[in-house]
């Protein structure tokens, strides 16, 4: 039985899937309905105006209708929400948003120009813009135009009463695209229609045009014309419903092609207008199935003016079906357009498929129980296996008809979604269709190198899995740079969400953000039922998303233990129990503790502060304080390590981490040694670890992030704050060739001109734009290479710890937050920093604890300097941490220079191992202020390495003031502007360098069998020089200590010079190995004032053969190469053994459909010993299509490797074929064969 039903815009959650025309496999993304390509009057002429986000609908309008839109976009979308007006909002690249002053002048010149209607979004409201151009759309409107507008408020009919206009509400003659609660149709005034979800729509003249109330549910950011839903009947429904309405009231001269589509005994009749335009004409009729938009009739009639076209309906299973109906001229173009929806109920209705398993491998046996209403007598059963491409896997014979079914999962899928069809047929054909969804998790999507966008917070869709935003996210992932979801919401809906769109989730699954202490409701450290709770959750919530296989979990974004009164201090019997049994753990016994503390403490359980400032009786010996800074950063660490095996327990395997983390304060729980063990993800913000002079303090979290969590399988940096010139181009090369393998966009769950990866019209904004072209070319062959080599051994290696960097706030006041250090010595020479920045609230407390510090210093700025002045000698230095020197790291390591970047504190046993360092020959380098301070921060009765730097203190103060640095060492001179420097006299040391008051400095010293350089001096000032060119004297300076008077033998610079012998400077170089193959990073520095092009020469090793492997371009036989090096443009280069002769590739010449095809590709080379390679192979249908799930970059470990896929059994016949490029050489081949 079939039954005609008014449309309904109920939100139904049910399974989404695309199936193309006729079941053939997807290929070209997801479809859209064409209703209306070409107008016979000519395109419509239509002003749009509404926020940024909510244009996509604009967008998608002008897909499917002929429409010529001026779109003038506005109150763009942030996390800072809507605001009701002109103006746009954002986080980053402000250039890139309009102002609100252009804003109106694009809307003055858009009213201005010939329209015949206005379509406007109830936000901003009327009253929010101009009043010219309010006037200008009210006069336009009188005479003859249209206003389509989301909100009918009484500022628009103030200013079209003021006019001396009035509204006069009228029907337009139409009877379709119903609102939710119109059982007489559509569009109509009497009654309005309202629906349960908001919807309305009123028709008003005014003058001689027309104001339309036209309001459909949706969130303001997102949308404003089409309703949205999970299924892609309802959107294409409320796209010709919004196309018609906005053509009927624009174009009112227009006459109407139908006045009444229905169904009625089995035929879909179409009442055609009797008008002369529809002679010789045509009507199509499209089916679609409800939810999953299955074509099931495409027919065509001719059009008789006047007269009913029937198209019989075939027999169909029980369900809801969606009738299209374009009626078209002579000519082609789109007269009308219709659509109805209607119900059919077979014999029989199949209301579960019910799985004894969700997830499953192929050949693995599934058995299902079918749960059927009705008289299941002589019906077969029909079963089919999709994947979610559509592609077509199995199609099993009709069985006699059981409750009970086995199933074999077929070969061949390419998804991690699955959908098992179930048709249950009578003699007459289908009675009732089922889908189930079936998991494989291991058919993610295979690569290499991943592009992550952020989808939490701002996600705010008035249904569950939104059609609008899978038009958005297909968009992306074809384009060959979206891979996953990060920081989704840890909920199944949530990653089987993200696997409608063929993509993975980072879910996040808890969050440290902010954390406390022990404060009772803010979620403590110290809350072990909260925490136990929590790891009970998450036990069940990564069991639970397993299946649909996560590329990680992340346990926060950035993650830290607030700086406010509850993260620094914690007065409660639980916090001094605990921080008891730490100490406990840390001392012998009390009297140890008190000899460090200069306590005098009866007995443990007195050992308590009333408040922080107690804990600060000194700066000279801060001791309980950096205990308790290091007893929160135990308990932070820890819950992060209880967590990650909670989810592991929940998920074996998976991946966990945090991302965004960065340590800005003593107060926030860090320490990337603790933190970064382990942990399988690893994140931060790009300007972490990006040299960039506008942060250039920051980098030292990115460098201890590289070196402590080089094992993690998801390596990768948020993009925010980007270089708006070179940052998109430059920071995805700048992760992959430093070993990372993850590019992170934020904001990418609504459209942005900037801060979002896509414009209202779906195409890339500028950064995003950059970043997916580096991305995808990445993806497409060096990526799989870096993903199998490992990065060269540093001998270079820099300090960290968590405890020095306490001391660093002790000696500068810098307690709050890092990014108010500044590189300038204004900065330095401030009378004291704290409280600079600080929140309000905390304000206060920062100078009461801080204030009075004379700045001294920090690591953060020193650290930052020595990384990028190695980086410029053409080292590749490394991060070792306090924990690592105590476990004799530097004995079993190939370290042999140890850099001391502003190293105030170090622990005895630290001191130990660095001087049986010296003794095997080390080399050491310190600025100044090294070793002054013990591991609690206490300052010592004797400096630690004085004597190894062959130094003598007058005193542990620091000279502090503007002067000049000049040196002389080896033929080389520098000079250069400093703030600090140590009182200290010449012991053992031999000084080349002294400060304007005679202090002397580059103190060098033969001590213990090794060397050591104590440059006493900051060098604070080389970030500047740099960006300006002018360091390459204090580079050569340090350059000479290392190579000219002892011609150390150590792992050799990469010196890349200028052609006339200078080296070059400002440039990056990483080296990997991938067995014989040598790969060289080299990254020319952007943030630098001359940005011409540099002729350099690179010193490649003897003996092999270099590569420009971006350009795929052969360089020559290994040796000094030359080439040019662009300011912001990464360069790869590979040396190979051997030189790349060619490329073979080779099929099986005829293929059955459901049948493995094997393609083999070889490379030929001139040695027999081929080592490792990559080709990224790219499959062509018979039509030249690509389909991006085909596609696929193979490693060839030893030169040689097969690809395998299946051709389903709905993929056109015909000839295929296969091409390979090989990712270095750029050689190519291609193979064809045919698929039967």
């Amino acid at each position: 039985m079939i039954t005609q039903k008014h449309f309904s815009l109920a939100f139904i959650l049910a399974a989404c899937w695309v199936s193309a025309a006729f079941g053939d496999p997807s290929v070209d993304g997801l479809s859209r309905s064409p209703w209306a390509e070409r107008l016979p009057d000519g395109p419509m002429k239509v002003v749009f105006l509404a926020p940024y986000g909510a244009q996509q609908d604009s967008f998608e309008l002008m897909q499917r209708f002929d429409i010529d839109g001026t779109v003038v976009t506005m109150a763009a979308y942030d996390t800072q929400g809507y605001l009701n007006g002109l103006r746009n909002v954002g986080h980053y690249w402000p250039e890139l948003w309009p102002t609100a002053e252009e804003v109106r002048e694009n809307v003055r010149q858009a009213i201005a120009g010939d329209w015949d209607a206005v379509v406007m979004s109830w936000i901003p409201t009327w009253s929010n813009y101009p009043e010219d151009v309010r006037q200008a759309i009210v006069e336009k409107v009188a005479a003859g135009r249209t206003l389509m507008i989301g909100e009918l408020n009484a500022a628009l009919t103030g200013d079209i009463a003021a006019m001396g206009l009035k509204l006069e509400e009228t029907a337009i003659a139409a009877n379709r695209f119903a609102f939710p609660d119109s059982d007489q149709g559509g569009f109509l005034s009497h009654p309005a229609a309202t629906g349960a979800h908001g919807a309305a729509g009123r028709v008003y003249r005014c003058g001689k045009g027309y104001v339309v109330h036209f309001h459909v549910p949706n969130y303001a950011g997102h949308g404003y014309l089409l309703s949205d839903s999970p299924r892609q009947s309802d959107f294409e429904y409320a796209a010709g419903r919004a196309g018609w309405f906005l053509r009927r009231t624009a174009r009112p001269g227009a006459r109407l092609g139908v006045t009444r589509t229905l169904l009625a005994e089995g035929f879909i009749m179409v009442y055609l207008e009797d008008q002369p335009a529809l002679r010789d004409g045509n009507v199509q009729v499209t089916v679609h199935r409800c939810d999953t938009y299955e074509k099931v009739l495409d027919a065509s009639r001719k059009t008789e003016p006047g007269k009913r076209v029937t198209v019989p309906l075939p027999q169909l299973p029980g369900g809801e079906y969606q009738a299209e109906v374009r009626v078209t001229d002579r000519d082609g173009s789109s007269v009308d357009w219709d659509a109805i929806r209607f119900t059919v109920t077979g014999r029989v209705s199949l209301t579960a498929i019910v799985p004894d398993k969700q997830d499953v491998n192929p050949g693995e046996k599934v058995s299902c129980r079918l749960e059927v209403k009705g008289d299941t007598a002589n019906l077969q059963t029909v079963v089919r296996w999709y994947d979610h491409w559509d592609r077509l896997l199995l199609s099993g014979v009709p069985q006699p008809f059981s409750e009970e079914i086995a199933i074999t999962a077929p070969a061949g899928s390419l998804s991690v979604l699955n959908h098992l069809e179930v048709t249950l047929r009578s003699d007459r054909g289908p009675e009732a269709v089922a889908r189930l969804e079936l998991l494989m998790p291991d058919n993610v999507p295979p690569t290499d190198f991943y592009m992550l966008y952020w989808k939490q917070i701002v996600w705010k869709e008035s249904s569950p899995g939104s059609w609008r935003r899978r038009l958005l996210w297909d968009m992306l992932r074809r384009r060959g740079a979206a891979d996953a979801w990060s920081n989704c919401k840890a909920t199944v809906r949530e990653v089987r969400d993200a696997a409608l769109s063929h993509l993975r989730t980072v879910p996040y699954t808890v969050s440290f953000h902010k954390v406390a202490i022990d404060k009772e409701g803010k979620d403590p450290l110290l809350g072990e039922e909260f925490l136990a709770n929590m790891e009970k959750n998450i036990r069940k919530t990564a069991a639970a998303m397993r299946p649909y296989n996560p590329l990680a979990h992340t346990l926060g974004d950035e993650n830290y233990v607030t700086n406010k009164l509850e993260g620094r201090f914690a007065d409660s019997p639980r916090a001094w129990a605990a921080f008891r049994e730490f100490l406990r753990g840390m001392y012998p016994d009390l009297e140890a503790l008190n000899a460090q503390w200069e306590t005098d403490f009866a007995t443990w359980d007195t050992v308590r502060f009333d408040n922080e400032g107690q804990m600060l009786p000194s700066m000279d010996n801060p001791s309980a304080w950096v205990d308790y800074r290091m007893f929160v950063t135990h308990h932070f660490v820890d819950a992060h390590r209880r967590m990650r095996r909670a989810l592991r327990e929940g998920d074996p395997g998976v991946s966990v981490g945090w991302d965004g983390a960065t340590q800005f304060s003593s107060y926030n729980g860090q320490d990337w040694w603790e933190l970064c063990r382990d942990m399988e993800l690893v994140n931060t913000y790009q300007n972490n670890f990006v040299p960039d002079s506008r942060y250039p303090f920051w980098i030292f979290n990115g460098e201890a992030m590289d070196s402590f969590g080089h094992d993690a399988s998801l390596r990768g940096l948020w993009m925010n704050k980007a270089d708006r010139d070179f940052g998109g181009r430059y920071i995805p090369w700048f992760i992959l060739l430093n070993g990372w393998n993850s590019t992170w966009w934020w904001e990418a769950t609504f459209l942005h001109p900037g801060n979002g990866p896509l414009r209202w019209d779906m195409t890339l904004t500028p950064i995003a734009g950059e970043m997916v072209a580096a991305v995808k070319e990445i993806k497409g062959g060096p990526g799989t290479l870096m993903a199998h080599a490992r990065k060269a051994p540093s001998r270079v290696a820099v300090h960290y710890s968590a405890t020095n960097y306490h001391a660093s706030t002790i000696e500068s006041g810098v307690a709050d937050y890092l990014g108010h250090l500044g590189g300038g010595t204004g900065f330095w020479m401030a009378s004291e920093l704290a409280g600079r920045g600080s929140y309000p609230e905390i304000r206060k407390d920062m100078l009461e604890l801080w204030g009075g510090i004379t700045p001294k210093g920090h690591y953060a700025a020193a650290s930052a300097n020595f990384y990028l002045l190695f980086n410029d000698m053409g080292f590749q230095p490394c991060t070792i941490a306090r924990q690592e020197i105590e476990a004799d790291a530097l004995a079993t390591s190939e370290i042999r220079v140890l850099v001391l970047p502003f190293v105030v504190s170090l622990s005895d046993l630290e001191v130990k191992k660095i001087r049986e360092f010296m003794g095997r020959g080390g080399i050491l380098i310190a600025d100044y202020r090294c070793g002054l301070r013990d591991e609690h921060g206490r300052l010592r009765e004797k400096p630690a390495l004085d004597d190894v730097f062959g130094i003598k203190r007058e005193s542990l103060e620091v000279r502090r003031g503007r002067g000049m640095f000049t040196a002389n060492y080896e033929l080389t001179s520098a000079q250069f502007q400093s703030v600090f420097h140590d009182p200290v006299a010449i012991d053992s040391a031999e000084s080349f360098a002294y400060h304007d008051d005679g202090t002397p400095g580059y103190l060098i010293n033969y001590a213990l069998g090794g060397k050591a350089l104590y440059l006493n001096t900051d060098l604070y000032s080389y970030i500047d020089l740099r960006s300006h060119g002018a360091e390459r004297n204090v580079r050569k300076l340090l350059t000479a200590f290392l190579t000219v008077r002892d011609h150390l033998i150590m792992f050799p610079p990469f010196q890349i010079k200028l052609r006339p012998g200078h080296v070059a400077g400002r440039v990056e170089v990483t080296r990997f190995a991938d067995g014989d193959t040598r790969y060289y990073g080299v990254l020319p520095a952007f943030d630098v004032d001359d940005k011409t092009p540099r002729p350099v020469t690179l010193p490649f090793p003897e003996g092999g053969h270099v590569y420009d492997v971006r350009a795929r371009k052969y360089m020559g036989v290994s040796g000094p190469i030359a080439d040019t090096l662009h300011p912001g443009q990464p360069e790869m280069y590979a040396v190979l053994p051997y030189k790349v002769a060619g490329l073979s590739i080779d099929a099986t010449r005829d293929a059955r459909r459901d049948e493995k095809v094997e393609i083999r590709v070889a490379v030929a080379a001139t040695t027999d010993n081929v080592g490792p390679h990559a080709v990224h192979l790219e499959v062509s249908l018979p039509d030249g299509r690509k389909p991006e799930y085909l596609a696929q970059t193979l490693y060839l470990p030893e030169g040689e490797a097969v690809y395998t896929f299946v051709p389903a059994l709905n993929s056109p016949a015909g000839q295929w074929s296969v091409s390979a490029v090989e990712a270095v050489s750029g050689e190519q081949a291609t193979v064809g064969f045919d698929v039967h």
